[in-house]
């Protein structure tokens, strides 16, 4: 039986992840399905991530460590466990070292892929604390179309991109590139995606086949906590890939409303008196994107707040001057 499985690699790029480690191996092993590879891709941990690895790998041939020779950015490590992947891999299951695979995650991904050979990437339900993610898909549809996926995305109506842990992606996308993720922004897994999608589908399993573990102490959360990190993200994606798959009402449409959503959060930072260091952050991502930091547009709308919602400006003020002082 397992002969007639596809070839599934599982890969997974860590630094500094003994807290959660264990349990994400465990997952792996607890799979229905059997013919995989599993390459974990230490980035020069200072804790016991590597002895746990190792102790894994001692146990089970089909698991292998591979230690970097020097540290790397996140994107460059996982760009290096894609170039591990075997070269019978037929799919590609990415897994943070934070998260957990359900049983029966591989099982149902690759049944996706094998019953319909246009998909090229497949996503599930995600459990994420206590919340159910990646919702918005018509059931019983198990298959959308590339263009179609992009544009519902850009258009901000469903999101079922939650993580890298929550996806599959066939081999054959991974191994046109060296680089399967272009660039060093964390948002680059999405801009694979975008990519990948103007020639595949997008296949979804109706259950919850992952778990994203809330992790305060992950790049991706520290990154997500700067405040304009992923709302520019989207400005960015909507830039790129707006002219690929959406209409130019649609595209202006969107821009518009993501620049007032950026606005609005760029309001709640004033009243929280905000440093320089910050303002100066935003001007330099807007100058990324090309965008002009429009200061009057920002006062008229915290001249806004000050009038139409007073006793919620007047709390932010003085919980910042608190926090300060």
């Amino acid at each position: 039986m397992t002969g007639q499985q596809p070839f599934v690699s599982i890969i997974t790029p860590v630094y500094n992840g003994e807290k959660y480690l264990a349990s994400c191996i465990e997952s792996v092993l607890g799979q229905s399905y059997d013919n995989w590879e599993y390459i974990i891709v230490n980035n020069c941990s200072t804790d016991r991530t590597r002895e746990i690895a190792q102790a894994y790998a001692g146990k089970d041939e089909r698991i292998t460590v591979v230690d970097n020779e020097e540290f790397v950015d996140v994107i460059t490590n996982h760009n290096i466990a894609f170039r591990c992947i075997s070269p019978d891999s037929s799919y590609c299951k990415v897994l943070q070292a934070d998260d957990l695979l359900f049983p029966d995650c591989i099982t149902s991904m690759v049944e996706v892929f094998e019953r319909y050979p246009d998909v090229g990437v497949v996503g599930a339900y995600s459990l994420t604390g206590k919340d159910v993610k990646c919702t918005g898909m018509e059931y019983p549809e198990n298959v959308i179309s590339g263009r179609e996926i992009s544009r519902k995305v850009l258009l901000g109506e469903i999101y079922p991109f939650l993580s890298p842990s929550s996806l599959m992606i066939k081999s054959g996308l991974i191994r046109r590139s060296s680089t399967y993720y272009e660039g060093k922004r964390l948002d680059a897994d999405v801009d694979a995606l975008y990519r990948d999608f103007t020639g595949c589908d997008f296949g979804f399993v109706y259950q919850v086949l992952t778990f994203i573990r809330r992790n305060p102490e992950s790049v991706t959360a520290k990154d997500k906590s700067k405040a304009n990190t992923q709302l520019l993200s989207h400005v960015r994606m909507l830039q790129k890939y707006g002219p690929v798959y959406l209409s130019e009402q649609e595209y202006e449409g969107r821009l518009k409303a993501l620049c007032e959503k950026y606005y609005r959060m760029l309001a709640t930072n004033a009243l929280h008196l905000r440093g320089r260091d910050f303002w100066r952050g935003q001007e330099k991502s807007l100058q990324d994107l090309g965008i002009d930091l429009e200061k009057g547009r920002l006062a008229r709308i915290v001249a806004s707040d000050l009038v139409f919602r007073p006793r919620r400006s007047l709390r932010l003020v003085k919980r910042a001057l608190f926090s300060r002082y």
